[in-house]
């Protein structure tokens, strides 16, 4: 086969030549504008053509979800380009806009708590609450890059991540101000290692409470007389606290709120 021939998109069935696709695991090809329905921080390469399918379907769902998300931001601008975290430390989810991901209008909602080292995700081991704060921010590296002759070429973002066939990582050219990197890496840190270690514990705590809470109202219904019906009213009301914990809408009450009622 010639170098220069052009091969079909398995998808669209457009030709591209050799500069405008891409190969799959199972051999067959993508075009680039089909690849931008998936992701760059996932690798199409290693995928066959139902898992690229079934990525796409994904990567619209993540948007959805994406623009439902109440999102705190975080931008640092370059000649041009951006890089933006988003968190909502609530749903203990991030996502990112890099020039990475420029071209490819879905954004990926990623899950705090699959941030772990790389050689766990490649096992498939789970790793949810097993490292300090310190630990976590310790995953999440920002890696100077020099040339030949020591001067600095830039800077590698990485965040390892629970799914064997991602790579989440951004780079910074050496002309940004070095502050502005180093600003975007230690709240992708703070944000991550704060709720895998604190955020959880609340939520933890808090959804310990509402079991208590809820099995007293239950308790307290059926002890009234008010039957079936009360008691089942007890368990729904604990189960919608239960989801407005989970969303952020009910939060632990610190020392001084306790004591005064604030």
């Amino acid at each position: 086969m010639a170098l220069f021939s052009k091969e079909a998109c398995c998808f669209c069935g457009k030709e591209v030549g050799l500069m405008s696709r891409s190969k799959l695991a199972s051999g067959e090809y993508i075009c680039t504008d089909c690849k931008y329905k998936t992701h760059p921080f996932l690798r199409v390469d290693h995928m066959n053509k139902q898992q690229i399918e079934d990525l796409m379907a994904e990567m619209q769902e993540n948007e959805a979800r994406f623009q439902s998300i109440e999102w705190r931001k975080t931008q640092r601008n370059h000649n041009g380009a951006a890089w933006i975290f988003y968190d909502n430390m609530n749903e203990g989810v991030f996502s990112l806009y890099t020039p990475e991901t420029k071209k490819y209008p879905n954004h990926f909602v990623f899950e705090m708590t699959d941030v772990c080292p790389y050689d766990k995700a490649r096992a498939g081991r789970p790793t949810r609450g097993l490292y300090t704060a310190q630990q976590y921010k310790d995953m999440i590296t920002l890696t100077e890059k020099k040339d030949a002759s020591g001067k600095s070429d830039g800077w590698v973002l990485s965040i390892p991540y629970f799914r064997y066939d991602m790579k989440i990582e951004t780079k910074f050219p050496a002309t940004m101000k070095a502050d502005d990197v180093r600003y975007i890496h230690t709240t992708i840190q703070n944000a991550v290692s704060y709720y895998n270690t604190q955020g959880l514990q609340n939520k933890k705590d808090l959804h310990q409470q509402n079991l208590y809470k809820t099995a007293g109202e239950a308790l307290k219904a059926a002890v009234k007389g008010e039957g079936v019906e009360g008691v089942a009213a007890a368990v729904q009301k604990g189960a919608e606290r239960g989801q407005d914990i989970d969303k952020g809408k009910i939060k632990k009450k610190g020392l001084f709120a306790r004591l005064f009622g604030k």
